[in-house]
């Protein structure tokens, strides 16, 4: 009865080992993903930039030409930041800082278009409610 009882109990223990591992694996893997997907962000941002650069400098604005320098330094703070993510919410902090940077950059596309400028993105709640990291006002 007892080496059954024991038995039992290793058996137990080495499931909730794989179970672990298995969580562990996929947890990198949905990191791994986010990774790319922040890429192709910081890709988007970038070529944004080089889009944008030309129509700023055309414009001849000097306040406008300012904010598209501080959003564009804000995209390099960003682009250090994502040599650093390694955890998944690292990585999630790091989408938040990329959307943010990203709307900064919206807002001088709009302005050089003459259209209404996108809402800011709302941050991150870290109380354990779900958030979304794209333009929004709030949590839906």
């Amino acid at each position: 009865m007892i080496p059954a009882l024991i038995a039992g109990a290793a058996a137990v223990l080495a499931a909730s080992g794989v179970f672990r591992s298995r969580r562990k694996t996929n947890r990198a893997e949905s990191t791994v993903d986010a990774r790319t997907d922040t890429k192709a962000a910081l890709t988007d941002a970038s070529n944004l930039i080089l889009e944008l650069e030309p129509r700023v400098i055309i414009a001849n604005d000097a306040d406008l030409r300012q904010r598209f320098a501080d959003a564009s330094k804000a995209y390099s703070e960003v682009l250090i930041e994502a040599d650093k993510a390694r955890t998944g919410h690292e990585v999630a902090d790091l989408r938040l800082l990329i959307a943010k940077s990203r709307w900064r950059l919206d807002v001088i596309e709009a302005e050089l278009d003459g259209v209404e400028p996108p809402p800011q993105p709302f941050s991150r709640n870290v109380e354990g409610t779900a958030w979304d990291s794209t333009r929004g006002t709030g949590p839906r």
